[in-house]
Parts: C-alpha cells; structure tokens; sequence
C-alpha cells in the first residue's frame, strides 16, 4: 500500500511491524522465509512459487514452497521447477479436482502438492 494513495492491493498486504504479510487475509510470517537456509535456486524457486498469475496461486504455491522447499531434494527442485513452468489454471484445476493430473505431470513433487493441506499450514510457522 502506498501512503497517501487511494488505491490498495487487498490481496496482499504487510504488517512491516510484525513482518506479515497478508495473502487474501491469511497472515504469513515473513520471519520465517529469512531464517530458511535456502540457496540461490531455493529462493529463486520460492519467488516463482509465490508470485503467479492469480491470486490463488500465488497462495497455494507460495505456501507449498515455504513448507517443502528446504526438503526438497536436487532431483525434487527439478521436478518443481517443471511444475512451475505450467499454467496456474492447469495447476488448480488439476488441485482442486477438476481434471485429472495427466500422466507426464504425476511425478511425486505433484502428489506432494495435490495431499498438501493449504488450510492446516497457515497456522504454522515451518
């Protein structure tokens, strides 16, 4: 949000005091992104995670990366960073149920995200 301006972007908002940030409401601690170890490609990983094109996206993936990141193997990244390169509306139709996940995409770094529990995770702080 930019003092002084009447336009403010209600899907993600900051706390700078409390370094939250708010992803449509849900509050994410920024804290918790700086104590992970995370390499060049992790953190490369977790902005591509976390800044898609909807909204839904940017939370699903950004969260999914904030938990699995610094698990992921080398061979998982790769796997991810495919994952990545997809278009969010076949990510979340394929998420919430819509289409089936098609065979060439079913890797074990999708089963992750298709079990994850977007809901349960915002509570911690991982």
């Amino acid at each position: 949000m930019r003092m002084g301006s009447s336009r403010v972007n209600v899907a993600a908002l900051a706390d700078r005091r409390t370094r939250t940030l708010y992803i449509l409401g849900f509050p994410v601690n920024c804290a918790t992104l700086d104590a992970m170890p995370l390499d060049d490609r992790r953190k490369r990983l977790f902005y591509q995670a976390a800044h898609r094109g909807t909204k839904e996206a940017d939370l699903l993936l950004g969260r999914f990366a904030t938990v699995y990141l610094p698990r992921l193997s080398e061979d998982q990244l790769d796997r991810l960073d495919a994952l990545l390169e997809l278009m969010d509306n076949d990510i979340m139709d394929w998420r919430l149920g819509r289409r089936p996940v098609p065979p060439e995409h079913d890797t074990d770094v999708m089963r992750l995200l298709m079990a994850f529990d977007l809901v349960g995770s915002l509570g911690r702080d991982d």
